[in-house]
């Protein structure tokens, strides 16, 4: 269900209450106390809705660009831990001992690689935050800015992410739509109270005042199992 269907809804709604709010009492049009108040309620539940699934979508499309840029800060930071670690001097570190750091980094190879997938930036970058006080030879250790700045990325991607899917706008969504279904259920029972108020049936005006479209008879001639009895109008 479209969001146009909804204000369509809600549009039809508020004309049937101004309509019925100016039909005297004795009108024979006038909507019964519980149906008038069905469709008071059911419009009253869309709106409370707001633009809830336009605020869902905003609020993720503001999550998806922080996690965005956190996942690109993470790429830089890894490839400078990688080259910190990489570039230690033989005199402070001996090639066994690089590679064991590197492994316990999680570069598999010693080698960086294109980092696109998120969840292995994800590992790496978890790795880095737990693994870097475990190293004993400090020389082999990320530096301890790149580590903070690594974790307050995390922090960020694991605040947001949740956010940046878009779970909670299906989730407004649904709300919207079944709230509009409700509505126009209650529309389609006002249509037929009108219809059952006039011997007219389908065919009243009065449809006309509240957004209904009257029938029209086309004048089509009826088929033989169609056709009236003689008595009958």
């Amino acid at each position: 269900m479209s969001a146009e269907d909804t204000q369509l809804a809600r549009r039809q709604a508020q004309k049937i209450q101004t309509v019925d709010s100016a039909r005297p009492a004795a009108d024979p049009f006038k909507l019964p106390a519980a149906l008038r108040a069905l469709v008071d309620s059911r419009l009253a539940d869309l709106d409370s809705l707001g633009t809830l699934p336009d605020d869902a979508e905003g609020a993720r499309r503001g999550a998806s660009a922080k996690v965005k840029a956190a996942f690109t800060e993470l790429r830089t930071l890894l490839r400078e831990g990688f080259e910190g670690v990489s570039a230690t001097p033989r005199a402070k570190a001996s090639s066994g001992e690089k590679a064991a750091a590197l492994a316990s980094y999680g570069w598999t190879g010693g080698k960086v690689g294109r980092l696109v997938d998120n969840e292995r930036v994800l590992h790496l970058a978890e790795l880095a935050v737990v693994e870097t006080p475990k190293i004993t030879n400090l020389a082999l250790r990320y530096d301890p800015d790149t580590v903070s700045e690594i974790a307050a990325q995390l922090a960020i991607i694991k605040a947001e992410q949740a956010t940046a899917s878009t779970g909670a706008r299906q989730a407004a969504v649904a709300a919207r739509d079944a709230a509009t279904m409700q509505l126009v259920k209650a529309l389609r029972r006002v249509r037929h109270q009108y219809c059952a108020n006039s011997d007219d049936g389908d065919e009243t005006s009065e449809l006309a005042k509240i957004g209904f479209q009257p029938a029209r008879r086309s004048g089509q001639r009826l088929i033989a199992a169609e056709n009236l009895p003689p008595s009958l109008p």
